[in-house]
């Protein structure tokens, strides 16, 4: 029995240009607090959550070979409770940040068009969780894709300049070692399993989580952006190549690896629990 892939995405960079600002001490702490407020990262990891406890169904049927029971949904939902996650997200992104760029992110985001790319996103992945819209959004990437549409090669330099799909397959694959791990280390298996077979089965599903990982991305930044002009669009781009932008979307995403292994860890341990036949 390999580990799943537990499909979760980042929060898509919206950064337009801004100029260097350095602080430190008090104030430096200051604005940290106003930027994580700005970015909402509540907000998504409720949404997240939502998303933990779709796949918490679907590992109860694939994995346990029954319907997810209530307790058990109530494990999925306390291992990715936003109260757990969003403060360790924010103490690494935070670390991770050089002090110089803070400013500047916060000026941004308090910005009409700052909040508005941050309601954007937030609006489109909530939407996604309705498998309906999600199927629609991934027609409409179907059909922008055989039309040629050059807002679709806008969202793709976006997400190559912003390094999102390689960063999500990169941190997928290590959340499903530590899933994989905690399963092993809690028993879920009747045979042993070596750490070289781990990596191995993890590595295999490459290809799938790739092409996986590209699709949901694609049609969830076509969605997201509809409502923003081409020149918006060039402007994030430039941004995204610059070096404040690339310093935010590594620290971003090395939250957000923390926080992902995390609950990977937990919610590994706990199947294992489950598939022993113990109760947490």
């Amino acid at each position: 029995m390999a580990a799943r892939f537990t499909l979760w995405f980042r929060l898509g960079v919206t950064l337009l240009g801004c100029a260097l600002l350095v602080l430190s001490g008090p104030q430096a702490r200051a604005d940290q607090a106003r930027l994580a407020e700005l970015l909402r990262s509540d907000a998504l990891f409720e949404i997240l959550q939502h998303e933990a406890a779709t796949y918490g169904e679907t590992l109860a049927e694939d994995v346990m070979g029954q319907t997810a029971d209530p307790s058990w949904l109530a494990q999925v939902a306390e291992i990715h409770a936003p109260n757990r996650l969003v403060p360790a997200f924010e103490a690494v992104l935070f670390r991770e940040l050089p002090k110089q760029y803070v400013g500047p992110l916060e000026a941004f985001f308090e910005a009409p068009l700052g909040q508005r790319l941050i309601t954007l996103e937030l609006t489109a992945r909530e939407a996604l969780l309705d498998p309906a819209l999600e199927e629609a959004a991934e027609a409409e990437l179907d059909a922008a894709e055989m039309a040629g549409d050059p807002r679709l090669e806008l969202i793709r330099e976006i997400i190559e300049v912003s390094d999102t799909v390689e960063a999500n397959v990169l941190g997928g694959l290590n959340a499903n070692l530590v899933f994989y791990r905690a399963m092993v280390a809690g028993g879920a298996y009747p045979y042993d399993i070596s750490e070289e077979e781990m990596v191995a089965d993890v590595l295999a599903q490459e290809p799938e989580i790739r092409a996986e990982v590209s699709r949901w991305i694609e049609s969830y930044l076509l969605l997201a952006y509809r409502p923003l002009t081409d020149a918006e669009l060039q402007s994030w781009i430039a941004f995204a190549r610059s070096e404040s932008g690339q310093a935010f979307v590594r620290a971003q995403f090395a939250a957000f690896d923390h926080v992902f292994e995390q609950s990977s860890a937990a919610l590994g341990a706990a199947l294992a629990l489950r598939l022993s036949g113990q109760d947490l």
